[in-house]
């Protein structure tokens, strides 16, 4: 329950500070955790997030695959 509160912060302090690099090892490592915990909700941040650190690798296609996942879990568990 604790890392969802850091999971969504995480991603406001790396961005500041420009450590894309530090942001993808982060959110590659709450991803795990998350897939591990089996906690949909953290997963869908840690994609996010991962997302966001590709993106300003310049690593586009990582970064729209991880996306895509992450509106595929957040639309399963909030379902219309």
């Amino acid at each position: 329950a604790w890392l969802l509160p850091l999971a969504e912060h995480l991603a406001d302090i790396l961005e500041i500070t420009s450590e894309f690099a530090s942001m993808r090892e982060r959110y590659s490592a709450l991803l795990a955790a998350a897939v591990r915990l089996g906690n949909a909700r953290l997963e869908v941040h840690a994609r996010l997030g991962l997302s966001l650190a590709q993106t300003s690798l310049g690593r586009y296609s990582d970064a729209q695959a991880e996306g895509q996942v992450a509106q595929q879990i957040h639309i399963a568990i909030h379902p219309t």
